[in-house]
């Protein structure tokens, strides 16, 4: 399975989020500095743990109803689901450390 998904619909889908995997929605920029360091780190995050964790990359430039809707106001954000439960959400960069204590893998 893959670990690692661009999200290409404007909308979050419900099945989505209540995936048995815990989703991490990703929201990020290509010109934003932190996003550039810290998208590889929860790649490799995701992919260290395919069976546990889905990772869904936003890029708010394509889906700016999205930022709206999720009240993003700054990149990086990350929003973790659990059971279709927001569970945590992270602003800012994050190290790997903080994010594999927040994911519990």
């Amino acid at each position: 399975m893959t670990a690692v998904i661009s999200l290409e619909s404007p909308v979050i889908d419900a099945a989505l989020l209540s995936r048995r995997e815990t989703v991490i929605l990703y929201f990020g920029a290509p010109w934003c500095g932190p996003c550039r360091s810290m998208s590889p780190m929860l790649a490799g995050v995701a992919d260290a743990h395919p069976e546990k964790i889905l990772l869904v990359k936003i890029n708010i430039d394509e889906h700016p109803d999205l930022v709206t809707s999720e009240g993003i106001s700054s990149v990086p954000v990350v929003k973790i689901y659990r059971d279709g439960a927001l569970t945590q959400t992270l602003l800012g960069a994050v190290m790997r450390d903080e994010m594999v204590r927040a994911l519990e893998v």
